[in-house]
């Protein structure tokens, strides 16, 4: 847990610092997937990063895949990081924060794609309990 507070804390000063217009979009996103995360590997039993490559979403399957040590994933990785610089550089507007548009698009839909599967997972429960 220590870990994950350090990591969303981060991400909400760096979306905050980036003078992105979106960031409070993004921040509040990431958060809600920051608490999927918790909810998934709390009810699951296993890691969260197991549980997400189990999922029928082949994209999603390899973003996941070997913990997340792939290209897809390094690359939207770093494009979540250059994209929130090279906006606090004064960038924002510009090719070289351009590059990172694609990476930070698949970031974002990764991150809302962990807090739809958490949401499923725990529908899915409720109703078998029903």
């Amino acid at each position: 847990v220590f870990d994950f507070a350090i990591d969303i804390v981060t991400h909400t000063i760096l979306w905050t610092l980036s003078g992105f217009p979106f960031a409070p979009v993004m921040i509040a996103l990431e958060w809600g997937a920051g608490v999927s995360v918790l909810y998934l590997s709390v009810r699951q039993g296993d890691h969260w990063k197991n549980v997400l490559v189990q999922v029928p979403v082949k994209l999603m399957q390899y973003y996941f895949a070997n913990r997340q040590r792939n290209v897809l994933a390094t690359f939207a990785g770093v494009s979540h990081f250059g994209f929130r610089v090279g906006w606090y550089l004064g960038y924002g507007e510009t090719w070289p924060t351009d590059i990172f548009v694609p990476g930070i698009i698949l970031f974002e839909v990764v991150t809302a794609y962990m807090i739809w599967v958490a949401w499923r997972m725990r529908a899915a429960k409720q109703d078998a309990q029903t």
